[in-house]
């Protein structure tokens, strides 16, 4: 799942304070443009995730449907976006996770049938032996406890150079690209706003959870950056990655 929803209780607290003004016409425009621009970051980010993990489905097929974005002017403090962002299709995480198991099998196999009767040989087939009995799962390549910890050590790493280390949940990854993404959008077409006010981005899954009955542990992801770093990365003042670093993340 998409670990992200909306930041609720920060726009309440704010609105609370100041309630979001009537934007003009100019700046309702504006809005509707960075809505877009975060939607489409969205898609870039799943298609970005899609290339990687060389899925042969386009990105906007390996999610659930398409994102949304409001957003609204807080006068006095700046500019909030609500996203909603699709959730994987669980058919796809399975696939990806699937294919890394088979890939796991093989490299495991072939360190069996290509080496003598080492440390390294026993490790790979102790793996393998678990990968066949988990077949849900995959391998995180940790030694097991024995007592000639000097060759159980060689023998991890030498099956380490054959078999990558422990994947990543697609979840995750997914989770990760979509953040890039926004953050990216915020750098490079954020709205005008003045330097001590905040241009805020919350995301949240567009569905619950996946069981009915299942308690939906999604938890806040909060994009924020203020509008003298934005007016520095645009006048060169800052480099792309110091500008990333200005962007505060929050999650819990």
């Amino acid at each position: 799942m998409f670990i992200a929803a909306a930041v609720i209780a920060t726009a309440a607290t704010v609105t609370a304070q100041d309630a979001p003004s009537r934007p003009d016409a100019p700046q309702r425009n504006q809005i509707r443009m960075m809505e877009n621009v975060l939607t489409g970051a969205v898609r870039q980010g799943a298609e970005s995730l899609a290339r990687t993990m060389q899925v042969k489905e386009p990105g906007s097929l390996i999610v659930t449907g398409t994102a949304r974005a409001r957003g609204i002017v807080l006068e006095g403090y700046g500019v909030f976006f609500d996203v909603d962002v699709p959730m994987m299709k669980q058919s796809v995480v399975w696939s990806m996770q699937t294919l890394e198991r088979e890939r796991q099998r093989a490299a495991l196999r072939q360190v069996i049938d290509t080496s003598p009767d080492t440390p390294a040989r026993r490790f790979a087939e102790q793996q393998l032996r678990l990968l066949d009995r988990n077949p849900g799962s995959t391998l995180p390549l940790a030694p097991p406890a024995a007592a000639n910890g000097i060759a159980v050590a060689a023998a991890v790493n030498d099956v380490n150079e054959t078999v990558a280390p422990e994947p990543r949940d697609p979840n995750e990854q997914y989770t990760e690209a979509v953040k890039a993404a926004l953050v990216d959008a915020m750098l490079d077409y954020g709205l005008p706003i003045g330097a001590d006010e905040w241009l805020i981005v919350a995301a949240r899954d567009s569905e619950g959870p996946i069981s009915p009955g299942v308690l939906d542990d999604a938890s806040t992801i909060v994009l924020k950056v203020k509008g003298s770093d934005l007016l520095a990365f645009r006048a060169k003042k800052l480099t792309r990655e110091e500008a990333r670093k200005k962007v505060e993340v929050r999650e819990n």
